[in-house]
């Protein structure tokens, strides 16, 4: 296990209140340079407090850093009967298909039918059914590039920039987007690691 992990188990164990921030920086580094013991310990205590949302970055670090093992024993935490559970961690299908856990197609489809965006990410982790899905599918780094570039340096005319702009920045669908963007991110990484 490496120092920053026990350094934030001690942090948490010390009940000091921590900044999300901080939370989020640590699960970063450990993200990038951990191993499946720091996903598995950190996994743990996520599992003891995962009614807290400061928590939620943890989950990176077990999609990143964790195996197979994690991801049965994260997928017997989040689901019942093959569907998640009312309070599974949001990002769940994303990350154990990200895992290579072998979800259930025609759940995950039904979650992308009803424009569960969790489930659209998912489908480009998952092994290809072509019931569901054509082999033709867009580069992550197009599809972001579609999304959220901006066609100029003067003017926010992505999906944010539109939505911004015509609906405000307070309005709702702002932070589903900023959640997209940052989950996509993720994938972004994912395929560029995958070149290596």
């Amino acid at each position: 296990m490496m120092e920053p992990t026990k350094r934030l188990i001690e942090l948490f164990r010390s009940e000091v209140p921590l900044d999300s921030s901080i939370i989020q920086s640590y699960c970063d580094v450990i993200a990038s340079s951990g191993d499946a013991d720091d996903a598995k310990v950190l996994l743990e205590w996520y599992r003891k407090h995962a009614e807290d949302w400061q928590y939620a970055p943890i989950l990176q670090v077990v999609m990143r850093c964790g195996n197979m093992e994690l991801a049965t024993e994260l997928y017997a935490y989040s689901f019942e009967q093959g569907r998640l559970k009312e309070k599974a961690p949001d990002g769940i299908l994303h990350i154990l298909a990200y895992m290579g856990y072998p979800l259930p197609s025609e759940y995950v489809v039904d979650c992308v039918l009803s424009n569960d965006q969790d489930a659209c990410l998912a489908l480009f982790h998952m092994p290809y059914d072509h019931h569901y899905v054509t082999p033709n599918r867009e580069s992550m780094i197009d599809l972001y590039q579609q999304l959220f570039a901006w066609s100029t340096t003067h003017v926010d005319d992505s999906i944010l920039g539109v939505i911004g702009n015509t609906l405000g920045i307070g309005h709702r669908l702002m932070e589903r987007f900023y959640h997209l963007r940052s989950t996509m991110g993720l994938a972004v990484r994912y395929e560029i690691e995958r070149m290596i």
